[in-house]
């Protein structure tokens, strides 16, 4: 009796033992499948932890950048001349960064956390060079066209500008381009196609244009000397539109790639100051406008610079955290009660802004908009928007 006990007890011993071992290894195997799917979800992570509601999002951007990928929409024209009542926000060069432009855009109270348009009365602007150097730049694509069918319904608007990097990649220049941006696309092949007249990119790069007027200011990407300012913004939206449709990829005289030409001069934004200023000063006379917004040369101290009197506004802050990772927007507040809303000469802001992306010391993850006033009407208060 004494051994047949003995020979159960260690019989169940045994089987406890077997069941322990077997507990600790299915353990081990899904603590490493769950560390497994942590490091793949870090390395691919796109989601903003930049709040509390988007890092608690039911959508956090990871599965929303994806869900972008697989919408369509209707490519709207942009519209050369435009007069504005309300707030204007502009964005430099973003180069692929899809996370920092989120944030951007959320802190500043343009899209919610489903990536949807909330901003009434809000005209926003980006300068060109979405492309190169960051890898999510079909997504920006994306997003950007979807904000721009969402935002009318609520009296707002988008409009995007071509940089130099866009017609770099619609004339195959790859040099720039990640591998990572290469798999966005399912290999460099569906790329290819994406960026052809019949492709997503290429379709939506066509509704681009070279330079706006908006009220009482000019938005170009690189600059606008005097001698393309003569020809009237009507006009070289008409080269522009032609070339898109053409064969543009002429780089010693294509509008496109002319060294002091619209989308690469260096000429104002890095030229000696006075000269620049000089130059600023013409263009802006040919137009009858009171001041240029530029993007395409970083501004190394990582703000938005303001020359020549006011005039000259310089929004490329290194944008992209495969620059300098400083995400940076300008904001231009015109009044709602315009007393002659058909004379663009009579829109003057009586405020403009800059919108810094700023971490909490305490908590990096945390982030918030710094507003620091670049030019302010002493006579009116942002409770007039």
């Amino acid at each position: 009796m004494r051994k047949l006990l003995k020979k159960t007890l260690f019989s169940n011993i045994i089987i406890l033992c077997l069941y322990l071992g077997i507990l600790k290894c299915v353990n081990s195997h899904i603590s490493n499948e769950i560390q497994k799917q942590n490091q793949t979800f870090d390395k691919e992570n796109l989601e903003s932890k930049n709040t509390q509601n988007l890092q608690k999002s039911k959508n956090p951007t990871s599965q929303l950048s994806k869900t972008i990928l697989k919408e369509e929409f209707n490519f709207l024209p942009n519209d050369v001349e435009i007069n504005w009542k309300g707030r204007v926000l502009v964005i430099g060069d973003i180069h692929g960064d899809l996370k920092s432009l989120i944030t951007s855009l959320f802190l500043s109270g343009v899209i919610n956390s489903n990536l949807d348009w909330i901003a009434k009365n809000t005209l926003l602007i980006q300068l060109g060079d979405v492309v190169d150097r960051g890898s999510h730049a079909l997504q920006i694509y994306k997003l950007f066209n979807k904000l721009k069918s969402q935002a009318p319904s609520l009296g707002s608007k988008f409009v995007g500008l071509l940089g130099n990097h866009e017609v770099m990649n619609l004339c195959g220049q790859l040099h720039y381009v990640t591998d990572e941006d290469f798999q966005t696309y399912g290999g460099r092949d569906n790329r290819t196609f994406e960026w052809s007249k019949e492709g997503f990119v290429g379709k939506y790069l066509r509704t681009m244009k070279l330079a706006i007027r908006v009220n009482d200011s000019l938005y170009v990407h690189a600059g606008l000397l005097p001698k393309y300012a003569k020809l009237g913004l009507d006009k070289l939206d008409k080269l522009s539109n032609d070339l898109l449709e053409g064969d543009f990829c002429d780089f010693y005289s294509s509008l496109f790639f002319v060294e002091d030409g619209p989308l690469w001069t260096r000429d104002i934004s890095l030229g000696e100051e006075e000269k620049a200023c000089k130059l600023v000063d013409e263009t802006l006379q040919i137009l009858g406008l009171s001041r240029m917004v530029v993007g395409h040369t970083i501004q190394h101290d990582n703000r938005i610079n303001i020359k020549c009197d006011n005039k000259l506004i310089l929004a490329d802050t290194g944008f992209s955290e495969a620059i300098y990772g400083k995400p940076c927007m300008l904001e231009i507040l015109y009044h709602n009660d315009n007393p002659d809303p058909s004379n663009y000469k009579s829109f003057h802001p009586y405020s403009i802004n800059e919108l810094q992306v700023k971490s909490n010391p305490s908590k990096p993850n945390i982030k918030y908009i710094q507003v620091t006033s670049l030019f302010l009407d002493k006579t009116s208060t942002r409770d007039e928007l």
